[in-house]
């Protein structure tokens, strides 16, 4: 699920930038781990969207325990990174399988799949 969110802009810099890793939200919108935040720049001055936006996937969440039960902070992570080491991570083990193959047909298997995560990698 994709989740539309403002920021306010001191905050989306350091999100974009990778210094900020977490939001503190208001719980009213059933987050969940793998879900999407589409993160708008706003800006509370002129009371309007700037046109900048990130999208950040949320890997973990806390609520309860010592928030009040009507927030939550969410663990984020860039999208583009997340796809670029899944790639990576194909790409490896199919190095490994290649370098295992007992035929030519499983060595060109391989390779089919390393040269289509690699091009996943450029794109």
């Amino acid at each position: 699920m994709i989740h539309d969110l403002k920021i306010w802009t001191e905050q989306f810099e350091l999100v974009n930038r990778g210094l900020k890793t977490f939001e503190l939200r208001q719980n009213d919108r059933d987050y969940q781990v793998d879900d999407t935040l589409l993160l708008r720049e706003w800006d509370p001055v002129t009371k309007s969207y700037t046109g900048r936006e990130c999208k950040r996937l949320i890997t973990h969440m806390l609520d309860g325990l010592w928030l009040n039960s009507s927030y939550c902070v969410l663990s984020l992570v860039d999208e583009l990174y997340v796809k670029r080491h899944d790639a990576m991570e194909r790409v490896y083990n199919y190095l490994r399988v290649q370098k295992m193959a007992t035929t030519p047909e499983q060595a060109e298997a391989a390779q089919a799949q390393i040269d289509a995560a690699m091009n996943e990698l450029e794109s």
